[in-house]
């Protein structure tokens, strides 16, 4: 039950870097290209391919651009929607939080306001950069509350809904 948990939940973190539904690796390691990229996991990977300039640090221009490419690798039918069958799981529960509009589709600038939400979440510091260690708390944090039962991984990409009204 907890594997299940911790796959779902590594792939809505997967979501906005593109990277593969594996363990993150505990260190950042060194970017030298494409080919170093492909050997790391989880939200680590996906840093190094956001980190366009390859400083250690996700700006929110990187951020912004790795999420529309993700866009177009999701939008399997490109028509500038992705709808529920193009997601699963919890990419599909996160799609339903984000459609703003609810026409039950997402449009690439809800999708990249999704993104921006969790790029605010995760820059801790508020600095405009995600750095490796933020990046690893967040993802620590997130599979914490997964393992918990307190949270759904598509949680992990949206922004949270009010507490209803007392």
């Amino acid at each position: 039950m907890h594997k299940h948990l911790f796959v779902a939940s590594a792939m809505i973190l997967a979501v906005p870097f593109g990277v593969s539904a594996q363990q993150p690796s505990a260190t950042p390691q060194p970017r030298g290209g494409d080919r170093m990229a492909g050997r790391m996991t989880g939200p680590m990977a996906g840093m190094a391919r956001a980190d366009a300039n390859m400083d250690g640090k996700i700006s929110r221009a990187e951020a912004d651009a790795q999420a529309s490419q993700r866009f177009d690798r999701l939008d399997l039918n490109h028509d500038g929607f992705l709808t529920p069958d193009e997601m699963a799981g919890p990419g599909a529960r996160m799609m339903t939080r984000a459609d703003a509009d609810h026409d039950g589709k997402l449009s690439r600038s809800e999708y990249l306001v999704q993104a921006g939400n969790r790029f605010d979440r995760i820059d801790a510091d508020r600095d405009g950069q995600i750095s490796a260690a933020e990046m690893k708390s967040w993802a620590d944090a997130a599979r914490a509350r997964q393992a918990s039962g307190r949270g759904d991984a598509a949680d992990a990409s949206t922004t949270p809904s009010p507490p209803p009204a007392q």
